[in-house]
């Protein structure tokens, strides 16, 4: 998608990953097919669909997986859920909707290929692809956003969705990346060469100018040769009589 048409989805998926955190819900499992898009008043409307992986962050009772276990869809489950479902907070919710945003403005997940075990290394182990690289239109400031959303700790991604909304409100009209301006080209000066020294037009000039030169000098040396011999012819004649 456009950076800016990613943003303004991001952003409404933001206020939903809140909205569930102010219930005390963790969602698990924010991916792309679990966001509904629709229209309301010709405004575009971002729903997020999909709580059956969902646990209340403080309750055990309400939890579907045993601790040390993982569910979720790997390609977009954090490091820590990765390693332990029952682990995940809130912020494993905004790795994983980093991880959307990323596959909105690049056309797929972080770590798209391998198999199952290798992905999830990759997860826990190796940072994400540089989205500018993926998609040009990215900007810096952009990036740097999805960047701290994927960090692979905890500690050093946006702490609650406020923090992200924030960035993301900061980010209206700076998601797509403008060109840089280029410094205007300076021009050469021009060497000065010794006379005879050409080169490039120059010297294919220079040439056609010296083949005409010796052009008028051959005429000229015949028109030489045809009065002189002329001269002798007169001069003999002239002694002959």
């Amino acid at each position: 998608l456009e950076p800016e048409e990613a943003r303004a989805i991001v952003l409404q998926a933001a206020r939903a990953v809140r909205h569930a955190s102010q219930h005390g819900i963790v969602h698990r499992d924010i991916k792309p097919s679990n966001f509904l898009l629709t229209r309301k008043s010709g405004k575009l409307v971002v729903k997020l669909l999909d709580f059956g992986l969902a646990r209340e962050a403080s309750g055990d009772e309400f939890r579907v997986t045993r601790a040390g276990t993982t569910v979720g869809t790997i390609d977009y489950m954090s490091p820590e859920q990765a390693k332990d479902s029952s682990a995940a907070d809130v912020r494993s919710d905004l790795y994983s909707l980093g991880s959307t945003w990323f596959h909105l403005l690049t056309g797929q997940a972080p770590f798209p290929e391998g198999g199952l075990g290798e992905r999830l290394i990759k997860i826990m182990n190796e940072a994400p692809p540089d989205a500018r690289e993926l998609n040009p239109l990215v900007s810096d400031e952009t990036w740097a956003v999805v960047e701290k959303l994927l960090a692979k700790s905890p500690e050093d991604r946006h702490q609650t969705p406020e923090e992200l909304i924030d960035d993301l409100l900061t980010l209206e009209g700076k998601s797509a990346a403008r060109p840089k301006a280029r410094p205007a080209a300076r021009k050469k000066p021009k060497k000065s060469r010794p006379a005879g020294d050409t080169d490039g037009e120059d010297a294919g000039a220079t040439r056609a100018d010296e083949e005409k030169r010796g052009a008028y000098l051959l005429v000229g040396v015949g028109v030489a040769m045809v009065l002189l011999v002329a001269l002798v012819d007169a001069l003999s004649y002239g002694a002959r009589r």
